[in-house]
């Protein structure tokens, strides 16, 4: 399953326009702020949600941008992976 991304949102789509995980966020200037985070209930234990926060973390060190995890699970993320430091707000 690929990652899909806009602008404020992260998903992996099981069919066209059904999601099974998202990540959601807002952009200030270089800061991103993971609001929230949500993964069906039946692909839960599957690492989807751990995927989304990775590849939002690569493409924060691409752009020079930092993160600020507000979401609880995002928050358990950075705390699990110290080699996140180098972009956690």
């Amino acid at each position: 399953m690929e990652i899909q991304k806009s602008p404020q949102c992260y998903w992996i789509e099981k069919t066209a326009s059904q999601p099974i995980a998202e990540l959601t966020f807002t952009k200030e200037e270089e800061v991103l702020t993971i609001t929230h985070t949500f993964v069906d209930p039946a692909y839960r234990e599957q690492g989807l949600g751990a995927e989304l926060v990775s590849s939002l973390v690569d493409d924060a060190r691409t752009h020079k941008q930092r993160i600020n995890p507000v979401c609880p699970y995002a928050k358990k993320q950075f705390e699990q992976h110290p080699e996140y430091k180098d972009v956690l707000l």
